[in-house]
Formats: structure tokens, sequence, C-alpha cells
């Protein structure tokens, strides 16, 4: 989180969100080299066969308390926030009270492409690699963009960013 943490737009709000849960998949070998070409690096996990995927609750040491978000409970929140969609077309509109309210409790923002609700602190991990050589995480680091970082267990060497993605 401190590695993500934006000093231009400080999180004020009183808690963390968290997704309820975290998919890890664990690969045998070494991490395919950095700079394998962009065309080739998303088909690298496709064609990999897991040697085991499981769910990980995350956490962190922190001075704030972790609020978990389950599907469901983002689904309500969001239908509370309105301008979702339902039936190809937005239901509410936007009650811009609930979301100053909310937002002061925990990460909320309009999702960029509209008709959804972002409600966890960024960087929120869609899942984890687990290589012999380090971790791999796949994230959004704002609510509009996101990238990998390869985590070498060797702490000689330095985190490896790579793969940004802007929607």
């Amino acid at each position: 989180m401190s590695e993500y943490s934006d000093k231009n737009q400080p999180d004020n709000s009183i808690f963390y969100s968290m997704p309820c849960c975290i998919e890890i998949r664990r690969y045998q070998g070494s991490y395919p080299p950095i700079d394998v070409s962009d065309e080739y690096r998303p088909r690298y996990e496709e064609k990999q066969q897991a040697l085991e995927r499981f769910a990980y609750v995350p956490g962190f040491d922190s001075e704030k308390v972790i609020l978990y978000m389950t599907p469901e409970i983002e689904k309500l929140l969001s239908q509370y926030l309105g301008g979702v969609y339902g039936f190809g077309r937005l239901v509410t509109n936007i009650n811009k009270r609930r979301v100053a309210y909310l937002s002061r409790i925990f990460y909320v923002h309009y999702g960029h492409w509209g008709g959804y609700w972002i409600l966890n602190s960024m960087p929120m991990i869609y899942y984890l690699s687990l290589y012999d050589d380090g971790i791999c995480a796949f994230l959004c680091t704002s609510w509009c963009s996101g990238e990998t970082v390869f985590v070498p267990y060797d702490t000689a060497k330095e985190l490896v960013h790579f793969d940004y993605w802007i929607e």
C-alpha cells in the first residue's frame, strides 16, 4: 500500500477496503524474462498449467481497520450509491450525498466506463502468481489504470514494474 499511495490525493477514509479474497496461482519454474514481448506475455500463464490454485484473504499491517468487500456487499452498496446498470440501462441516478458520506468511510469511485463502482482501496490485487523465484502481482493502481509487478524473493533484486494499462 505504501508503494502505491498517491501523495497528491491522500486517502482520508477511515477504513481500508479490500476484496474478500484474492486468487493465488502457483507455477513451477522461474518467471519468464521481463523483457519478453507484450504480445507473448499475456498468453504465457494461459499456456502454463498452474500446479495449485487457492484463495487468500488479503491483509497487511495498517493503522486503519480493513473492511472486506464480498460480491454481495459490493452489489448492495453499488445499488445504494446509484448509477448502476440493470436491464441494459442505468437503473437510478447517482446519489451524491451517499457517495460523499461513504467516501469518508472507505474508498469509493465511480467506474471509468460508468455503470459500476470501485469500492476497494488502491492498489487492488486481481490475483497473484507464485513462481520459484518470486511473486507476480496483477493489480489495479487507480480507478482507471493498472500494472503488473514482479517481486523477486531475492531481496538484493529490485521490484520490476511492467505491463502498464489505462482504461
